[in-house]
C-alpha cells in the first residue's frame, strides 16, 4: 500500500503521510480544519501552527469555565450575605458593625468583586470584562460521556477541541465496523478520520485501514490514540483532502477499495437545533462526498445526525440500489443513523 501511495505525490512521514500543501491548498476554499493560512508549506510549520491554536483555544475554554465557576460560586455567596447581617441584629444600637470584603480573582480576565458593608448597609459592585460565552451545559455533557467515546481515555487517548463534539462513541463505532469489516486484510478508506475512533474499531475487527483528515492535529490524535488500542501499525494516515485522494488514487493506482466509511463534519452541536438535517448544510456538500466515495467503492457507510432528511439518503442508492438506515442507540435515545449502501445494505428476501 506504501508503494500505491508514493506514485501519486504522498510522502510518508512515520506513519503520516503528507501531500504537497502548496497547490492543494490554493484549491481548496472551504475545509482548512483550523488555520485558514496558505504560507505554510510544510508538515512541521502546519502542524507547530495548529498546536499553538489549539493550545490557546484550550486554555481560553478553561479561563472561561474558571470565570463561569466563579461567577456562580460569588452569586451564592452574595445570597449569603443577608443571612450573614442578620446574625450580627442582638448587637445595640450603639454598636457599629464595620465589615469589608474583597474578592480579586487571580485571573485577570475573569471578574472582580467588592462588597462593602458598613454599619449593616450593603452595597456590591460587579465588575466583568466582556469574553466569549460558553456553554457550559454543552461541554460537561460530553465529559460526563467520556467513557463512551473512548473506553480507554485514562492510557493516553489525545482528542482536541473539535474531537469532542465529532468522534463516533466507541460503542457504535464498534457495531459499524461489525457491519463493515466482512472478513480480515479488507482495505476500508475512512474518508474523515478525525481523532481516529472509527479507524481503531476498523483495525481491531481486522481491517486495512486509510485514515484520511485534512487536519494534522486530529491526525496527530488519530495515530497516538491507535497507538493506545494497540492498532497503529494498521493504519495508514494521510493528511489531506479527500477529493484530492479519491482522484489520485483511482487515476494512479485505478483500483477500487472494499468499503469507505464516510463521516464529514456536521457543524458542530448545532446540527441539533434543526428539525431536519440537510445533505447540502455539510461542508464539503453531502452529495459531492457521496458521488466521490462512490468512484472508489460502492459499499459505503454513510454516518450522518439522527435527524438527517431520509428522503435523500434513499435517493443516494440511485435507480436499483439498496440503501440500509439504521439508528444508533445509546440510553434508550437515538443518537445518530448509519446509511449502509453497496454489499454492506441487508439484503432482503
Amino acid at each position: 500500500m506504501s508503494q500505491a501511495l508514493s506514485r501519486f505525490g504522498l510522502a510518508p512521514l512515520g506513519r503520516v503521510c503528507v501531500v504537497s500543501v502548496p497547490k492543494l491548498l490554493q484549491k481548496l476554499s472551504k475545509y482548512y480544519g483550523l488555520s485558514k493560512c496558505l504560507k505554510y508549506s510544510s508538515y512541521e510549520e502546519l502542524f507547530a501552527l495548529h498546536s499553538e491554536l489549539v493550545m490557546n483555544m484550550a486554555l481560553k475554554d478553561f479561563e472561561l469555565f474558571r470565570a463561569a465557576l466563579t461567577r456562580h460560586r460569588c452569586r451564592t455567596f452574595l445570597k449569603k450575605v443577608p443571612l450573614l447581617i442578620s446574625a450580627f441584629e442582638f448587637f445595640s444600637s450603639s454598636h457599629f458593625l464595620s465589615m469589608d470584603i474583597f474578592v480579586l480573582i487571580s485571573y485577570s480576565h475573569v471578574c472582580k468583586i467588592c462588597i462593602v458593608n458598613h454599619s449593616l448597609s450593603l452595597s456590591a459592585t460587579w465588575c466583568s470584562v466582556h469574553v466569549r460565552q460558553l456553554n457550559l451545559q454543552e461541554i460537561i455533557k460530553y465529559w460526563y460521556q467520556r467513557y463512551r467515546l473512548f473506553s480507554k481515555l485514562d492510557k493516553g487517548v489525545l482528542m482536541d477541541r473539535e474531537g469532542w463534539f465529532s468522534v463516533t462513541p466507541e460503542r457504535i463505532a464498534e457495531h459499524i465496523a461489525d457491519r463493515m469489516v466482512r472478513q480480515p486484510g479488507i482495505l476500508i478508506v475512512d474518508a474523515f478520520a478525525g481523532v481516529g475512533g472509527n479507524s481503531i474499531q476498523l483495525a481491531l475487527k481486522g481491517a486495512r485501514v486509510i485514515a484520511i483528515d485534512m487536519d494534522p492535529i486530529r491526525l496527530k490524535c488519530a495515530r497516538e490514540n491507535a497507538r493506545v488500542y494497540g492498532v497503529e501499525d494498521r493504519i495508514d494516515f494521510i493528511c489531506c483532502d479527500f477529493f484530492h485522494f479519491a482522484s489520485k488514487w483511482m487515476n494512479d493506482v485505478g483500483k477500487p477499495v472494499d468499503a469507505v466509511f464516510l463521516s464529514p463534519p456536521w457543524g458542530g452541536p448545532s446540527y441539533l437545533k434543526s428539525t431536519v438535517f440537510d445533505l447540502d448544510d455539510l461542508n464539503p456538500n453531502g452529495f459531492d462526498i457521496f458521488t466521490v466515495a462512490r468512484k472508489l467503492s460502492p459499499n459505503i457507510a454513510y454516518f450522518l445526525p439522527r435527524n438527517t432528511a431520509l428522503k435523500q439518503l434513499i435517493s443516494l442508492s440511485g435507480s436499483g440500489g439498496r440503501c440500509e438506515i439504521e439508528q444508533s442507540c445509546l440510553n434508550k435515545k437515538i443518537k445518530t443513523l448509519t446509511a449502509y449502501y453497496g454489499s454492506l445494505a441487508v439484503q432482503r428476501s
